[in-house]
């Protein structure tokens, strides 16, 4: 029997690997597979969410939120650094663009 080598993780000279955010095979099958689930049984499972919206409507959203989660890619939220200027607008606010009247 052959003498196996560590994997370092990296990959022969050529292969540079999966263009990044290509799914490995394994997820996009099962992801495939849970969207025909989905599908098929899309009358079935909006009256179970019904069912358990009249006595939770609170888990009812959470079972919804849950389907999403293998249908619809998630969100990252970003942050934004750094500073904003914004012009100064004066508003005139007299008649016919007059002077302002004053209260004395």
């Amino acid at each position: 029997m052959p003498k196996r080598t560590a994997n370092n993780g990296s990959f022969k000279p050529g292969n540079t690997g999966r263009p990044k955010g290509t799914p490995n095979t394994t997820t996009k099958a099962t992801r495939e597979a849970f969207q025909l689930l989905v599908d098929r049984n899309f009358d079935s499972l909006e009256k179970w969410i019904q069912t358990v919206a009249a006595d939770d409507p609170h888990k009812a959203f959470g079972m919804v939120m849950d389907l999403a989660s293998f249908c619809v890619p998630k969100l990252k939220a970003i942050e934004v650094t750094g500073t904003m200027t914004m012009p100064t607008v004066t508003v005139n606010l007299a008649p016919n663009g007059g002077p302002v009247p004053t209260s004395e």
